[in-house]
């Protein structure tokens, strides 16, 4: 069960990193969009910034779950550092509970969000806001799998190998 878990969300973390990618690049379109309507043909664009900056929120919160499953977003370097690495792998499984709270904490506040703006539009877009509000919740859960794929993981390495902090890569 722990195996399709993980085969699961490494899926639905490739698929998000895929869908911000993308969401990145027609954000980097529409960027050249706009400053072409605006100092080339003089009449700007009224749509494309608030286009822009509702994707590169998506794109944000698409590519959380991934920095937690590479463990980029869980590094405690300087306590691993100090501590035997018995105690690290103790040490990642509480800070990834905390994450999980405070990840549940972020979904729900996020969805209460969402459903507070839902009848307001975005400026010259007019769709509902809700569907950029939505990035919250939909990032944090997805970002609560990867932390639980990264904790099993670790406690699956016993030695800690996970979290070695490599003194050289960290000296830049």
């Amino acid at each position: 069960m722990i195996v399709w878990f993980q085969r699961i969300e490494s899926a639905v973390t490739r698929a998000a990193i895929a869908v911000a990618a993308l969401l990145l690049a027609v954000s980097a379109a529409l960027a050249i969009y706009q400053v072409w309507t605006r100092y080339v043909a003089g009449m700007p664009s009224t749509w494309s910034e608030v286009a822009i900056r509702s994707m590169m929120i998506w794109a944000v919160f698409l590519t959380a779950p991934y920095a937690f499953k590479t463990g980029a977003m869980i590094g405690v370097e300087l306590i691993y550092r100090l501590v035997p690495r018995g105690m690290m792998i103790g040490i990642y499984l509480l800070v990834s509970v905390v994450c999980v709270v405070f990840l549940v904490v972020l979904a729900w506040q996020g969805y209460s969000m969402m459903l507070r703006v839902q009848n307001q539009n975005l400026a010259g877009l007019f769709i509902s806001i809700a569907y950029v509000y939505a990035a919250i919740p939909v990032g944090a859960v997805l970002s609560i799998f990867s932390v639980i794929s990264r904790a099993i993981d670790v406690w699956r390495d016993p030695e800690g190998h996970l979290l070695i902090v490599d003194p050289k890569a960290s000296a830049t």
